[in-house]
């Protein structure tokens, strides 16, 4: 059987995780929540004085429609910008140990396996494996598999075995990502 090994291209990686999936899934089986994805990758912490509860995300909760943590407070931007009534920013509460972590889990609300971004995130940074699998709305297993991306965000290169079967010719072995 002959063999080769071809590269196929490149991938780009922002959120330092990957799936694999048909892509006829996107469409009927992934679960786009544009306001939950706001905020379910960001910690919820507390000010260990006054109680309140502060999280970063992308938007200011208090433009969107729904929020999903009633009583948690958007930082005023990014971790790098005050926070007017403590006229320090989230960096600096954070290094001061003025904020501390909530017992607040911003994933505890998205099921296991979901096929979401959220689930995706879930299933990689909530798993010793660094991944796992992604279910069908219905539950069952096999609509996707999640995973890390070795050192995170970059790009990395992804390679085919090409096969020659015979009377199938040829074919693809297998697929791999080369992360380090």
């Amino acid at each position: 059987m002959e063999t080769k090994i071809v590269k196929l291209g490149v991938v780009g990686v922002d959120s330092g995780q990957l799936i694999i999936c048909d892509p006829c899934y996107i469409n009927s089986e992934f679960i786009a929540n544009p306001v939950r994805e706001e905020t379910s990758n960001h910690r919820i912490l507390k000010h260990k004085d006054d109680g309140t509860l502060w999280q970063f995300c992308y938007r200011n909760l208090s433009e969107m429609s729904i929020n999903p943590y009633p009583g948690v407070f958007p930082f005023p931007g990014s971790y790098m910008d005050v926070i007017p009534k403590y006229n320090k920013t989230p960096n600096e509460l954070i290094e001061s140990g003025d904020f501390i972590e909530s017992d607040i889990d911003p994933m505890g609300k998205i099921p296991d396996g979901e096929f979401s971004y959220d689930g995706i995130c879930k299933s990689t940074q909530k798993n010793e494996n660094h991944g796992g699998q992604l279910k069908y709305s219905k539950g069952h297993d096999g609509v996707a598999v999640s995973f890390t991306s070795g050192f995170g965000d970059g790009e990395y290169e992804v390679f085919a075995e090409i096969v020659d079967t015979g009377d199938m010719g040829k074919r693809v072995k297998k697929v791999w990502v080369e992360f380090f």
